[in-house]
């Protein structure tokens, strides 16, 4: 989970840290960086405890990249990444992973560009695609946000994403200001379940009485799927009709309940649930 900025004045770095790399390769460590302290306990630590509870740590890993200014031909897999540069269909830059190294566990953390990959599911994205995932919007944005990603050669420079231009960018001087949005992992089973809309990681929904249906919803890559189905006394979630989670029991009317397990959902499929209880005519 991402959110909106939560700050536009964060160093990467104040005073440049380097370290060795995994394949032996110096760049500039995430790890114990400004950053990292600042997501992951200066503004962790202003959450309540009840937002806290609900953060599931997650285990890191920082990469670094080298980039390339071609081939400018999309979904040319020369290199590991592609992007489109300033909404350009005939300039699109590259990013090609070279080393790695293990940040260790993270409550709080800035997003790496395999993450904004994962996200969508493949490797080569347009400018509308990254601004679409970063700001809800298609149109130029004057801010640069930090990420957590390492550039190769130049140690003392990290990347970000640039909202100017629609594109990512490893020409940013881990000294300088750019704007922070935190990510983190959050089971929402530990907020009070909601009738109303919301999306969840992982929902225990009751009682609505014996006339609500469910309308569950999946959006992954930016598709909708209704992909709920009752057959019963058995619900059985569908995605991509590949069957994800099958629960059953018997109904004691006036109480339904659904449970959709987060580790029931495939590995590396980035979705988001929503649960919306709707009353039958």
């Amino acid at each position: 989970m991402a959110m909106d900025d939560i700050s536009t004045s964060q160093t990467y770095n104040a005073t440049s840290k380097t370290g060795t790399f995994t394949n032996g390769a110096t760049g500039q460590l995430y790890a114990g960086s400004d950053l990292d302290t600042y997501l992951n306990t200066t503004w962790y630590n202003t959450l309540s405890t009840t937002a806290k509870a609900a953060i599931v740590s997650e285990s890191r890993t920082q990469y670094m990249y080298k980039h390339y200014d071609t081939p400018d031909e999309p979904n040319t897999t020369t290199y590991t990444y592609q992007y489109q540069y300033n909404w350009s269909d005939s300039d699109y830059d590259n990013a090609d992973l070279t080393d790695s190294i293990l940040v260790g566990d993270r409550n709080v953390f800035a997003l790496d560009l395999k993450d904004i990959f994962d996200y969508f599911g493949k490797v080569c994205i347009t400018s509308n695609e990254l601004m679409g995932m970063w700001t809800n919007e298609t149109s130029k944005v004057s801010r640069y946000w930090w990420l957590s990603s390492a550039r190769v050669v130049y140690s003392d420079y990290a990347w970000r994403v640039f909202g100017d231009y629609g594109c990512l960018g490893d020409g940013a001087g881990v000294g300088s200001a750019g704007a922070v949005r935190p990510a983190f992992t959050m089971d929402l089973s530990a907020f009070p379940y909601s009738t109303g809309n919301g999306y969840y990681l992982k929902s225990s929904i009751e009682p609505f009485g014996e006339n609500w249906s469910y309308d569950v919803k999946f959006t992954c890559n930016g598709v909708e799927y209704n992909q709920i189905s009752f057959n019963g006394n058995t619900s059985m979630l569908y995605f991509d009709n590949e069957l994800v989670n099958s629960y059953s029991e018997t109904w004691t009317l006036p109480y339904k309940r659904l449970i959709i397990f987060q580790e029931d959902i495939p590995e590396g499929l980035q979705t988001k649930l929503a649960i919306m209880a709707t009353k039958m005519s």
